[in-house]
């Protein structure tokens, strides 16, 4: 998408507050009026969705105390589907990088960024731009498992990511608020995406490409 987007309404999800600080710093340079909140669970984040306007930008730390792995930023891209997300994190790590991808994020800031970079990212990713660590090995866009992943609905990687939790399908409708034989619909349609024929392999792909 070409040109800058105004920011309006922005949401940081970090329990860290000196690094909270240092995004509300960087958000407010690029954006002096934009409103900004801070969650520092992401209990409190989806509690914010329901109450407040659309976000236009989220920046969500990788490690809540109360999310696991990369959970957090798929319920955020199935809740606000035409929101930046951006996720933070203090590892690095290539296979965290390619899982933030398959995921929907909208760009990847490590906390060993300076100030200087964070601002510079951010602003290209205000610009329409997707920002990420360079990959070894960038990502096929033809094939593979990776590909499939990212081909999932928000419901269906929701349900993939419980699945690789140890969550049942009882537990994943409950989790979810939606039918036991909703959830084992959309398994089937997961198994066929992905190419396997049952849980456990679901849950070897989703391991491998979506690390907690």
């Amino acid at each position: 998408m070409a040109g800058r987007a105004h920011l309006g309404h922005c949401l940081i999800v970090d329990d860290h507050p000196l690094f909270c600080d240092a995004l509300e710093f960087a958000l407010g340079t690029l954006e002096p009026e934009c409103r900004i909140q801070r969650a520092s669970r992401f209990a409190d984040a989806k509690s914010l969705l329901t109450r407040e306007q659309p976000f236009d930008l989220v920046l969500l730390d990788l490690m809540l105390p109360d999310a696991q792995g990369l959970t957090a930023l798929a319920v955020l891209r199935a809740e606000l589907p035409y929101a930046r997300l951006v996720l933070i994190s203090a590892r690095e790590e290539e296979g965290v990088v390619r899982s933030a991808l398959s995921c929907g994020a909208d760009g990847f800031l490590g906390k060993s960024q300076s100030m200087t970079q964070i601002v510079e990212n951010l602003r290209l990713i205000m610009q329409g731009q997707r920002i990420f660590p360079p990959l070894k090995q960038p990502i096929d866009p033809l094939g593979g498992a990776q590909t499939a992943i990212a081909g999932l609905s928000p419901a269906q990687l929701r349900i993939l990511i419980a699945l690789a939790d140890g969550r049942l399908n009882k537990q994943i409708a409950h989790d979810l608020q939606i039918a036991e034989p909703t959830v084992k619909s959309h398994l089937s349609s997961i198994f066929k995406k992905l190419g396997v024929s049952n849980r456990t392999q679901a849950v070897l792909v989703a391991r491998q490409l979506l690390p907690s």
